[in-house]
């Protein structure tokens, strides 16, 4: 009975010692997803869209013609000159489940808009979907419009 006990917590502290030392698969935030496909977009933007592939809702066949965006993205980012990083501009959100996050890509020559749609229908963060914005100059101008319009009412 003994002998019973003794093995029994043995078995016990042999699980907890595995489970501690087993990698945890943590839910990443959609910042993190972020940063993981801007990082792959400066050196692989082909790379880049699988990665929203695997991570998200979204078909990668042919037939959608996302796979053929990613290369045309690769061509146009080539003409924009070295990369500077990144900037979360602002996220939108829709209850707990839904968000849209947008960030600005800066190049060289000029800034790119990346919008984000994320959903989490249970625990983890999906994506929804990938936007790049190379007119970002036309929503500050219909921001300076709003503006100055808002100023000339009062």
């Amino acid at each position: 009975m003994n002998f019973t006990k003794t093995l029994s917590n043995h078995i016990l502290i042999f699980f907890l010692t595995f489970l501690s030392l087993t990698p945890g698969t943590a839910q990443k935030t959609t910042d993190e997803i972020a940063v993981e496909f801007i990082e792959l977009f400066d050196e692989y933007p082909k790379k880049a869209f699988e990665y929203v592939g695997e991570m998200g809702l979204i078909d990668l066949s042919d037939e959608t013609g996302f796979v053929r965006m990613a290369d045309e993205v690769f061509y146009q980012v080539l003409g924009l000159g070295d990369y500077y990083g990144y900037e979360k501009i602002n996220e939108h959100k829709a209850g707990n489940s839904y968000k849209r996050v947008r960030y600005l890509l800066k190049y060289e020559a000029k800034p790119i808009g990346l919008n984000m749609l994320f959903y989490k229908p249970h625990k983890i963060w999906l994506i929804g979907g990938v936007q790049l914005d190379y007119e970002l100059h036309n929503e500050l101008m219909a921001i300076k419009a709003l503006y100055e319009s808002k100023e000339n009412k009062l």
